[in-house]
């Protein structure tokens, strides 16, 4: 039986809010520095989680501060936060959402490489499997639109 939970469409929702974020990258006021606009953006997110995490808090299911919870914030904070952030916005207002949005694909082929760096996992099947998808993916994308750019002109 197929249903929807309440995960499955906060993941909707950020796919949703994503693609819009990328596709209109390219118009924010262009006097605007990137990293004032950057850290707008994050503002604005950091408001719509707060109810989140008040409502964490309200039913008791919230994160225990200690050092290793600390660092992890500050590495996805600084990193997988506002560096991949900037480097996305810079991409795509070089190339293009088009462009630059097949590469977004590459983030679990990294998260994979990474978790079997330092945590010591194993290299199975289906992983090897997906990383052959996205690359094939991303190639297919890029020649097919290279191709058609050079046709059009």
């Amino acid at each position: 039986q197929f249903t929807f939970n309440q995960g499955d469409l906060l993941v909707l929702a950020a796919a949703i809010v994503w693609a819009f974020y990328s596709a209109n990258l390219r118009n924010y006021p262009e006097g605007l520095h990137p990293i004032t606009y950057q850290t707008g953006i994050m503002m604005l997110g950091l408001i719509f989680l707060i109810p989140c995490y008040l409502f964490e808090l309200q039913t008791g299911k919230h994160m225990l501060l200690n050092l290793s919870t600390v660092l992890t914030i500050g590495y996805v904070a600084l990193f997988a936060s506002v560096l991949a952030f900037i480097c996305w916005t810079r991409a795509i207002r070089e190339v293009g959402a088009n462009r630059a949005g097949p590469f977004i694909h590459l983030m679990p082929v990294f998260s994979t490489i990474l978790a079997i760096i330092f945590l010591d996992e194993v290299l199975l099947g289906y992983h090897v499997r997906g990383m052959i998808l996205v690359f094939s993916g991303i190639f297919i994308t890029t020649f097919t639109f290279r191709k058609r750019a050079k046709e059009s002109v």
